[in-house]
C-alpha cells in the first residue's frame, strides 16, 4: 500500500490569516469566530464544533474540551476570545 505524505507544509502568514478572517466576517461571522479560535488555540474543527457555552470558564480564560476517553482537558484561550460577541448565531451560546 502506498504511504501518503500528508505532513503540513506551511502555516498561514499573518496577512493570510487576517485576510481570511476579514472575508469570513462578511460571509459567515460564526465561521469567522471558529476559525479565529482555531488559529489562536490550535484546536481542530471537530473539537470546536462540539463546544457549548458551559465549556467556557470566562474568569479563568479556559476552555474545556473532551479528550479521547471522555477526560476533560483545559485549553487556555486569550482574553479577547472570551469577549467574542455573545449572540445566538455566534460561537458561545
Amino acid at each position: 500500500m502506498v504511504k501518503i505524505n500528508n505532513a503540513r507544509l506551511r502555516f498561514f502568514t499573518p496577512k493570510e490569516a487576517k485576510d481570511l478572517l476579514a472575508e469570513l466576517e462578511t460571509v459567515n461571522p460564526q465561521l469567522c469566530d471558529m476559525t479565529m479560535l482555531s488559529l489562536r488555540t490550535g484546536l481542530r474543527a471537530t473539537k470546536i464544533f462540539k463546544l457549548k457555552g458551559q465549556d467556557v470558564d470566562a474568569h479563568a480564560h479556559i476552555l474545556y474540551i473532551i479528550e479521547k476517553g471522555g477526560k476533560l482537558a483545559p485549553v487556555r484561550i486569550p482574553e479577547d476570545m472570551i469577549a467574542m460577541r455573545h449572540t445566538k448565531e455566534r460561537l458561545w451560546y
